[in-house]
């Protein structure tokens, strides 16, 4: 490409390519080859790095986790001593504001100490934005299964995080007997590859135990819901 465009600006300036010419040219761009290439190459590193820290600038200049638990007294609450020790809390994808309270069994209570006490509380991702969680109230007794279900992207994370003050309180008040709590989330993780593979992972593939694995998931519906698959059958489509 050099010689392509030296070649006419030499001939319009009335010079000829000879090999003198032609061999200094030539040691020239063998010089500049290397360190251009690398600076070529280090362009999307650059800017790479620039992103970083812009993501680094923007999680300093953001709020400091604020813990919004307030101190618990028992004796104020533990009127509500009638509760089962098995419960759960439900929530409606189609209106999500409605959370309900049901018993799965009836048990002797062992303890009537509530650890958790939410009031009308409400949860978000910004303090900006539209509640994900509106308006709950329930209460979490020592000693007490509590199970959360509901469908995907219905707001069980977001309640959870709210609970540990990691998303903030737009609204109500959430009461606690303990600053220490454990937690251990799930993060989201696929390989990129197809669906049948992050499912059966380094396993052998058996295809009745992984159309039980895809039921028991509930899998069959969100694969059903896939633009390609729309009309087929969940386990024929992933196979």
């Amino acid at each position: 490409m050099t010689f392509v465009f030296f070649v006419p600006f030499e001939n319009a300036l009335g010079r000829e390519l000879n090999a003198s010419t032609t061999f200094t040219a030539l040691s020239l761009i063998a010089l500049l080859n290397q360190p251009v290439g690398t600076l070529l190459r280090t362009i999307p590193s650059l800017k790479a790095g620039l992103a970083c820290f812009d993501r680094i600038q923007a999680y300093l200049k953001s709020e400091c986790r604020q813990v919004h638990v307030l101190a618990l007294n028992n004796s104020s609450t533990s009127s509500s001593s009638g509760k089962d020790p098995f419960s759960v809390i439900e929530f409606d994808v189609e209106a999500d504001q409605n959370i309900i309270l049901e018993d799965l069994q009836t048990k002797p209570q062992g303890s009537s100490e509530i650890v958790i006490d939410v009031r009308n509380a409400s949860f978000g991702w910004s303090r900006t934005a539209t509640p994900q969680i509106n308006d709950v109230t329930f209460s979490v007794h020592r000693g007490n299964f509590v199970f959360i279900v509901g469908p995907v992207g219905c707001g069980k994370s977001t309640l959870l995080k709210g609970l540990m003050s990691e998303t903030p309180s737009l609204k109500g008040f959430v009461y606690g007997n303990t600053l220490e709590s454990g937690f251990g989330d799930q993060t989201p993780w696929i390989q990129n590859t197809t669906i049948r593979q992050n499912i059966v992972g380094m396993s052998a593939f058996d295809e009745t135990w992984y159309a039980e694995v895809v039921t028991a998931c509930a899998l069959d519906y969100d694969i059903a819901a896939l633009p390609e698959t729309h009309g087929m059958h969940a386990h024929s489509a992933v196979s």
